[in-house]
């Protein structure tokens, strides 16, 4: 992992709360996301986050700063994405977070079921 990046225009949240379902360890969220990562073909992946994390996703301390957002940049087909969390009061709930929503995101990918951007009017 890498220090905290946070998207730009994407404003932080200043409240934390606890998550309302049992985060799994940071390792087993590194091996559920790296299943994906490799599951999609995603690219160029980057996590960002204000702990030190090996390879396995051991903790190996803090760096710097208290927050716990976590990010997640990785490319599709040659487009950027980025994945944020901050809502949680741990960076493991946080990564947990992002895990879930990639998941989803997963399950789009293999069904190959189609979304497109729609503007609505009231």
């Amino acid at each position: 992992m890498h220090p905290l990046r946070w998207p730009d225009g994407l404003p932080k949240k200043p409240i934390k709360k606890r998550a309302s379902y049992a985060s799994l360890p940071i390792s087993k969220n590194f091996k559920r996301i790296r299943k994906i990562v490799v599951e999609m073909d995603l690219q160029y992946v980057r996590i960002y986050s204000n702990l030190k994390i090996n390879a396995d996703g051991e903790v190996l301390g803090r760096s710097g700063s208290s927050d716990p957002g976590v990010a997640m940049y990785f490319t599709i087909k040659g487009e950027p994405y980025v994945l944020a969390s901050d809502q949680f009061r741990t960076v493991r709930d946080n990564l947990h977070a992002i895990a879930r929503a990639l998941e989803g995101y997963r399950l789009i990918y293999l069904t190959k079921t189609k979304a497109q951007k729609i503007e609505l009017h009231a």
